[in-house]
């Protein structure tokens, strides 16, 4: 479980510092070079999953994971490709069977992870937004019944993240107040 936790941690930070580099004003390097050079803790955890293979590209500062990207990369880390294959009905109206992603977020649905942002939609190009990251990770744990009595979506997931130690090793200078929820 500990592992588990510090895996967790490593992508809260991921998520955490791509949305901290877009509030930064990317289109200033200078901005995002400062960032760089003062969170090389988080710089280290990112490398760690592009080693991990973990990435299939990489990403620039500027950019969000989007919510299909997130899908994929939780499948990578929990080591279930082997569990993927095509969707036999179209869960989302804007998700083909064809689509990138469409068995990672089938997977992620069918394993209670991961919810399209409602009945029929998934929003797959969407960026993924901390609580999102926080509300999958959480359940992926099998702490959404606490999160649930914490106050659900998304205060209560945040708390029960923050919690179960997920924040741990995340600079606490970042501020989660202009984070997207």
């Amino acid at each position: 479980m500990k592992n588990i936790k510090r895996v967790f941690s490593m992508i809260i930070c991921f998520t955490m510092f791509f949305c901290m580099m877009n509030i930064s004003s990317a289109a200033e390097t200078d901005n995002v070079q400062s960032l760089e050079q003062k969170y090389p803790e988080i710089v280290n955890k990112i490398n760690l999953f592009y080693e991990l293979g973990v990435f299939d590209f990489e990403y620039a500062v500027d950019e969000y994971v989007t919510r299909a990207d997130f899908a994929v990369i939780l499948t990578r880390l929990l080591k279930a490709e082997s569990m993927l294959g095509t969707p036999s009905t179209q869960l989302y109206t804007d998700v083909q069977t064809d689509d990138y992603a469409s068995e990672n977020i089938s997977l992620m649905y069918n394993m209670g992870i991961m919810t399209g942002k409602s009945k029929t939609e998934f929003y797959p190009n969407d960026d993924l937004t901390l609580s999102e990251a926080n509300s999958a990770l959480v359940r992926l744990l099998g702490y959404d019944s606490k999160a649930y009595a914490k106050g659900g979506w998304s205060a209560g997931f945040n708390m029960t993240a923050s919690d179960l130690g997920l924040y741990k090793g995340v600079p606490s200078e970042f501020d989660f107040e202009y984070l997207p929820a």
